[in-house]
């Protein structure tokens, strides 16, 4: 398990790491937002890069979206407010992609399953 703060300081990218050294395929992410004003999108690469590949966004299957009840499809809908989504990570280096954020804050915490 991870956790963190994402504070309102503008574009910014915060690495979550691979699910469980390759070991594990998904990682469930909790955003929980402290009067946060931003905007954020889930990004992934392959695990252990030795090209320099980039990030590239991907879908989320979302459990709690943007502080409403998420019907558990895959979405790749912008992350603005408290949410629960779980991220297949099989293989991947996942990246919260923050293009905005203005005011307040937003915690994180990260859990990583085997499937």
């Amino acid at each position: 398990m991870a956790s963190g703060t994402i504070l309102a300081t503008g574009a910014q990218n915060v690495d979550l790491g691979d699910a469980g050294d390759g070991a594990k395929a998904v990682k469930v992410i909790h955003l929980k937002n402290n009067a946060w004003t931003g905007s954020l999108t889930i990004a992934a690469r392959k695990r252990n890069p030795s090209k320099g590949e980039a990030f590239v966004a991907i879908p989320y299957k979302k459990h709690h979206l943007n502080a409403a009840v998420g019907d558990e499809t895959y979405v790749s809908t912008p992350i603005t407010g408290e949410s629960l989504i779980e991220v297949p990570a099989a293989g991947m280096e996942i990246r919260l992609v923050v293009s905005a954020s203005s005011a307040g804050s937003l915690d994180w915490d990260t859990v990583d399953l085997a499937t």
